[in-house]
């Protein structure tokens, strides 16, 4: 491969799972040397690589499943040694809350920090957690002085959080000037008991869903005139109509749209239920089977496309202090764990 032209040499490597890409730089210097010296070769090639999918139970568990993109196989699992919640993603960095502890991490960089919370009213207790908390926490890396990027335990959208009613309108709360307005919007006529109210490359998207087809939004016009805009339709050919006991559109990320069938399976002694998950990959324009959910997973799942991402970020890649530890530190065997699960290579 050494003798390839560089470009032909990338498209290559812009091909490979992140995982083998990092043992071949551990086995071979003269790629290892490429992939270094090449202005952006990473942002070019985690801009390419399709999302993987974690998944938790929705009111904490020590067992998070991980599904590898590309990947149909039965899905990684592992079992942390406190129980966790994952509260957020956001470029590449998870939000943990294990053990009453709020936590940052990269697992591509194999750097985390635990945060102070006490005068957080947010995280007292694991109990308030359990009793939906989570669902107002936004988790979000502030990107706006691309240089010295940071993150915030917020979900920013020009400077504001957004909380969508059940009438369809907004509340935007500015972060800044501590107010609230009002967004008079409402849903689209075609809206359909499916939701899912997202964000996808700092813009807010509803994704709307029959058993036939899936309608995906982007809002605009947000300070002037305010409107949901028709931006794709997906055939939603998926689902197992004779068997089939419900199904939720569960993630989507601009690239990848991610949808949980549960169908209603029988044989000569008893029946039960199997979970499966299907992707639609936007870019191929094609359905594909992702992987099937355990058993003895809880119906209350929380999901997360998970892109892996190298960029430093203020407050996590710091060296100053001691609350950022390597990952090989054995005081927090439970984020190591989660780490090795997603970037792990076994």
């Amino acid at each position: 491969m050494d003798t390839l032209p560089h470009h032909l040499l990338d498209e290559i490597l812009f091909r490979i799972d992140h995982r083998s890409l990092a043992m071949i730089q551990c086995t071979n210097r003269s790629l290892q040397s490429h992939i270094s010296k090449t202005p952006n070769f990473a942002s070019e090639y985690f801009s390419r690589i399709r999302s993987s999918l974690l998944y938790i139970a929705t009111h904490g568990c020590p067992l998070i499943c991980y599904h590898l993109y590309g990947d149909s196989r039965s899905p990684r699992t592992v079992e942390t040694l406190t129980q966790c919640h994952i509260l957020g993603y956001c470029s590449g960095l998870l939000l943990l809350f294990l053990n009453k502890n709020l936590c940052v991490a990269n697992p591509l960089t194999k750097k985390f920090r635990f945060l102070n919370h006490s005068r957080s009213k947010f995280f007292p207790t694991d109990f308030t957690l359990r009793g939906g908390r989570q669902q107002v926490i936004g988790f979000a890396v502030d990107q706006t002085d691309r240089t010295t990027p940071s993150f915030k335990i917020v979900n920013i959208k020009e400077g504001a959080v957004h909380w969508l009613r059940n009438d369809g309108s907004i509340v935007a709360f500015n972060l800044k000037t501590e107010k609230a307005r009002l967004i008079p919007i409402r849903f689209p006529k075609e809206l359909c008991l499916k939701t899912l109210f997202t964000a996808v490359d700092n813009n807010l998207t509803l994704i709307s869903a029959t058993e036939e087809v899936i309608y995906v939004y982007a809002f605009h016009n947000i300070l002037s005139d305010p409107k949901w805009v028709l931006v794709k339709q997906i055939r939603n050919g998926v689902l197992d109509e004779k068997r089939l006991y419900s199904w939720y559109v569960e993630a989507y990320d601009g690239k990848s749209l991610v949808l949980r069938e549960t169908i209603l399976k029988k044989d000569y002694y008893n029946k039960h239920l199997k979970q499966v998950l299907h992707g639609y990959d936007l870019r191929a324009n094609k359905w594909e089977v992702i992987g099937s959910i355990p058993e003895w997973s809880p119906s209350g799942l929380d999901f997360y496309q998970f892109t892996p991402s190298p960029s430093s970020v203020i407050g996590l890649d710091d060296k100053e202090g001691e609350e950022i530890l390597a990952c090989d530190d054995k005081r927090i065997p439970s984020v190591n764990a989660i780490m090795r699960l997603i970037y792990g290579i076994s």
